[in-house]
Formats: structure tokens, sequence, C-alpha cells
């Protein structure tokens, strides 16, 4: 593994202050199976305290501090060391009530959730594992830390974490771990939208999501109502053709088995950002009906944008629609340089007023060009645009 020196310089700077230090998790796990991490996390024996004097002087965020974590902000980029620890007790399947710091790694590796992210590296490459974690990646398996029901009681998160994973990563999940998702899916409801919503994506747009979503329906199924399980056992079987946009392939869903209004609803029970619901409501609404008259696809491609507005098209038609009328429309707007929006027009308000129309009529005039343009009944030149304005007075 070649770590980063960005990375390395920080491990020194702990080894040599007489600390252990080891890289876990992610990292660890990505590197095996021949990925570039995103990004690097350390685990080290060192205190709180003793990490803040290790890195004196350095740009340090402090927000887990108290949780033995800090983030060390790099040149190469940010790196979160936490120190050796043991979960207190877990009391909202969540978060555990304390935490307490120990010298041991192998106390730190036990607390963890799957055995792929359990695995330790020094900066030499030599790896602690207590798990069999290297053996469950080459054999591409997700299986829990110890007692699986422990671990989801500990964390209901996990439950979800487990099913992103094998969706991102194309593993298959352990029968033993499997079995404590099925009997202990109830504890998602302890789960903050926020964070459910960010597995969920992440698992919509994994590589194996058609697998996930059919083998683990019930589990999932909760954050999709109304979507039935025969509904989403369907859309699985084309959800890979679909756009890497979760936004996309929730609207997607929604526009092949419910409609816009319903996605909203589950969109906004989800908490993501209010662009993410629009996008995925103006996706919905394209699949289910895809424009064909020029008035209509030209408001639509001067509101969406052309790059967004074609990749809800080829969405509809991946979701089987046929779009072969819309396509011809936007030819012909183009053949004939149509505008997308009011902005467009060569005649502008301002020339509207000049020539005596007042309130209201002057938006209702714009329309009214805006729409003939469309319609090819007018070019988008000045003069005519006028013309046909004292045509149609």
């Amino acid at each position: 593994m070649k770590i980063p020196q960005y990375v390395i310089k920080a491990m020194n700077s702990l080894n040599h202050a007489g600390y252990e230090c080891y890289l876990v998790g992610g990292c660890v796990r990505d590197t095996l199976m021949g990925n570039e991490p995103h990004d690097y996390d350390l685990t080290t024996s060192a205190l709180p305290e003793q990490m803040l004097t290790v890195f004196n002087g350095c740009k340090i965020i402090e927000t887990g501090l108290k949780h033995g974590t800090i983030t060390l902000l790099t040149d190469g980029g940010p790196i979160e060391i936490t120190t050796f620890r043991i979960d207190g007790e877990y009391k909202d399947n969540r978060r555990p009530e304390n935490v307490i710091f120990t010298p041991k790694l192998s106390e730190d590796l036990a607390r963890r959730d799957f055995t792929v992210n359990a695995i330790a590296m020094d900066k030499e490459g030599n790896l602690v594992d207590l798990y069999g974690g290297e053996n469950d990646i080459r054999s591409k398996i997700i299986r829990c830390v110890g007692d699986p029901e422990k671990r989801f009681n500990e964390d209901g998160l996990r439950i979800l974490r487990a099913l992103r994973f094998a969706s991102t990563l194309n593993f298959e999940i352990h029968p033993d771990t499997e079995k404590a998702i099925f009997k202990l899916t109830y504890l998602l409801k302890n789960i903050s939208a926020e964070r459910v919503r960010e597995e969920l994506f992440k698992l919509l747009c994994g590589v194996s999501a058609k697998a996930v979503l059919i083998n683990y329906a019930d589990v999932i199924l909760p954050f999709l109502q109304p979507i039935s399980r025969e509904d989403l056992v369907q859309f699985a079987e084309i959800a890979e053709k679909l756009p890497l946009s979760a936004e996309i392939r929730m609207a997607a869903l929604f526009a092949l088995y419910s409609n816009t209004t319903k996605l909203k609803s589950a969109m906004q029970a989800l908490k993501p950002s209010n662009k993410q619901i629009k996008s995925a409501e103006n996706c919905c609404d394209i699949i289910q009906l895809p424009p064909t008259s020029p008035t209509q696809t030209a408001l639509l491609i001067g509101q969406l944008g052309e790059k967004e507005f074609n990749l809800y098209l080829q969405t509809a038609k991946a979701c089987g629609k046929d779009i072969s009328a819309t396509l011809q429309t936007v030819d012909d707007l183009k053949s004939r340089n149509a505008c997308y929006n009011l902005h467009q027009l060569a005649l502008t308000g301002a020339d509207l007023i000049e020539l005596g129309v007042k309130g209201k009529k002057v938006g209702d005039m714009l329309q009214t060009l805006f729409t003939a343009v469309a319609e090819g009944k007018v070019k988008n030149e000045k003069y005519q645009l006028l013309n046909y304005i004292k045509n149609q007075t």
C-alpha cells in the first residue's frame, strides 16, 4: 500500500512521541480491494489531550474530542484520528452513553461493525486482522464483528450500512448477519431520517443495487411508502440501468409505481436538500408524461437546462417510455433557433411598454410571443415579433 506522505507524516508524529498508530476502517478495506481510498482514518493509543500536544500548532477540529476524535487538517486533506476506545452502554440503539479509552488496539477493533472494517494497518503495511476481515474481503462477504444481534442492537443504522456495503462493494451478506438483519429491522425506526437517507441513497446507486433491492425489499420498503414489495422487486430489474443519482432513481421508482405527490412526501421524510427534492419531482413528471408540445418542451429546457432535461428524458427511456415525439420536438426547436425562456425573446417588456402596452397585458403578450416562437409561427427577431403583435391586436 502506498500511503500518502501527509498521512505518513501524521503517523510519524504520533510514533515519534511514543504512541501506537494505525490506519483503520474503510481506507484499509479499499486498499486491500485494490481501490484508492477517498479518505484516511487513524486510530492511536494517544489520549485526546496527548494528541493535542503532538499536533500543537497544527490546524485541528476538536468537535469529537470528548469521544476521542480529532480531525487534523493537512495540505493533503483532513485526517480523522481517534483514540483506541471501548464503547459504553447503548440505550438508544444508535450511540454509546460514553466511551472508555483503552491502550489496546484489540479492544478497539472488537467494537467495530463489520470484519471488513475491523482491519488495522501500520505505516509499513503490516495488518492487524483479528476477525478474518481480509479473508472476507477476498470472499466478498459482509459479516458482523462478533455477535450480529449485539452489533445491531448497539447501532441500528448498521443494518442499512450492511445493505449499503453489499450494494456498493458487490458483496454478499453472511447468513448469520442476514438473519439478524431481518429479526431486528424494527431498530431502524430509532434512526434519524438524515442517517437513513445517507445509507439508502448510496445503496440505490450501488453496483449491486438490484440484488439488494430484491433480497432486502422488506427492510427497505418502510422508507419508500406507498411502494409495494412487488413494485420494488420489478423496479430492481432496471435500477442499475438508470443514471447514478439517488434522486433520479427515486423518481423512476415512483414514476413507474406511484406518482409525483407521493414521491415528494417520501423524499421529504428522508430530509434531503430542497434541490434534490425538486430534481426528483421534475424527473418524475417527465418520466410519467414526456412533453410533446413545443411550448412545454421549450419551457422545460429553459427551466432545467438542456443537460438536465436530456438526463431526465433518457431516464424516461430507460423506464420504457416512448420519447421519440419529444426528441422530434427538441430537434424542431433547435432547427428554428427557438428561445427557451422569456428573457431570450428579441422583444422585451420594455419594448412593449414603449408601444403603450400596460400592466398585466405586458406579461400576457410576452407569453403569447414565446408560444408563437416555440410553435414556429414567427421567428425570434424583433421586427417580426413586432409585426406579429400588431397582427394579433
